[in-house]
């Protein structure tokens, strides 16, 4: 999924931003993504440890998941989203509020965890998508555009992955 990800930054099919930031969550190292240029300007949340500390032995940028206090955002978030539904649409809710207006949103997953549904998730908030497909793994991105958003899926999507309380 990483290297399909990178596949349209890599044959320009998405502009890389000038600045060179963006914000790969649930991010994974990779050859692809140590060969892409100015990815070590990536941003990169990661909550399971060791895939935190691959990252950083690589020399990104690490922060963990969910960082409490005022969001930076970016004219580009890449994410991997999970094969379970509802962390993958808190996920995609996240990184579009982590996107400026006009910015785009890449996800990457595998054919069999999920990825026809994945791009139907983000086409239902972003509307309209481009996709790529490469090793058995689809890549799709939208532009986020404030007439075309669904506010009230965004709404509804970014509290999925909050904590609840159980019985008493």
């Amino acid at each position: 999924a990483l290297d399909t990800l990178l596949l349209p930054l890599q044959s320009g099919l998405v502009a890389r931003p000038q600045s060179g930031r963006a914000l790969f969550m649930h991010a994974r190292t990779g050859m692809a993504l140590r060969e892409l240029p100015q990815s070590r300007a990536f941003v990169c949340e990661q909550g399971f440890r060791p895939f935190a500390d691959a990252l950083q032995h690589d020399g990104y940028i690490v922060n963990a998941a969910a960082t409490p206090g005022p969001a930076e955002i970016f004219p580009l978030v890449l994410l991997l989203p999970p094969r379970q539904r509802d962390e993958s649409r808190a996920l995609f809710a996240h990184a579009v509020q982590r996107t400026m207006a006009g910015g785009t949103v890449m996800a990457s997953m595998a054919n069999n965890a999920g990825a026809r549904s994945g791009e139907a998730d983000l086409i239902r908030l972003l509307g309209p998508v481009l996709n790529v497909s490469k090793h058995h793994c689809r890549a799709f991105w939208a532009t986020v555009n404030a007439d075309a958003l669904n506010h009230a899926l965004l709404d509804a999507w970014s509290v999925l992955d909050a904590p609840r309380l159980i019985g008493d």
